[in-house]
């Protein structure tokens, strides 16, 4: 029962190495997955994230952060394996600036 409650707990970590931004899901501090792992000088779009700003059909969305709305960003992008992707993740002003270098203009000027 401990260990069914305890598995409740998750938590998302966005690790950015040389323009890849890697998205893990950490479960209950004992169990990490890895959501997906995508090029940042890919993203076609990105920005704060309501409900105004919904993608068009097609897109596979991954969900990693708290979805409370306050701090959401979206990242639209092509993956290789699952097509059209949208990304909705609450990364801290720290990732957000550790991925700036690696916005394409387009994006770079939108922001």
């Amino acid at each position: 029962c401990y260990y069914l409650f305890t598995s409740i707990d998750c938590e998302y970590e966005y690790i950015i190495t040389n323009g890849d931004l890697d998205v893990d899901k950490i479960i209950a501090k004992r169990k990490r997955k890895r959501l997906i792992s995508v090029k940042i000088s890919t993203f076609e779009d990105f920005g704060k994230y309501n409900a105004a700003t919904k993608p068009a059909d097609g897109f596979t969305t991954v969900l990693a952060g708290e979805n409370s709305g306050n701090g959401d960003y979206y990242a639209d992008f092509k993956h290789p394996t699952l097509g059209n992707v949208r990304l909705i993740f609450t990364p801290n002003e720290k990732t957000i600036n550790g991925m700036k270098p690696y916005f394409s203009r387009i994006i770079l000027t939108k922001i």
